[in-house]
């Protein structure tokens, strides 16, 4: 496990996640989505050049999560 990216969020998040769950379960669920769909779409390119794109996308979307939950506290 490694920590929850949110500052001060003593959760741990399990491989394979980018948030903790109730972290998670905060981000809006067509961002869910959004991170996940370019996740997919990173593992799932073959060629360099879509590889490259599809991780800017993830990234993008990825930030776009983080961003979503930062400043609040969950309960």
């Amino acid at each position: 496990m490694k920590p929850c990216p949110i500052l001060g969020c003593p959760n741990g998040v399990h491989n394979g996640k980018l948030l903790c769950f109730a972290h998670w379960r905060a981000v809006p669920f067509e961002l869910q989505m959004r991170v996940q769909r370019t996740w997919r779409n990173f593992k799932q390119a073959t060629k360099p050049n879509m590889q490259l794109a599809c991780l800017r996308a993830y990234r993008v979307a990825r930030d776009e999560a983080v961003k979503a939950v930062g400043p609040r506290e969950v309960a």
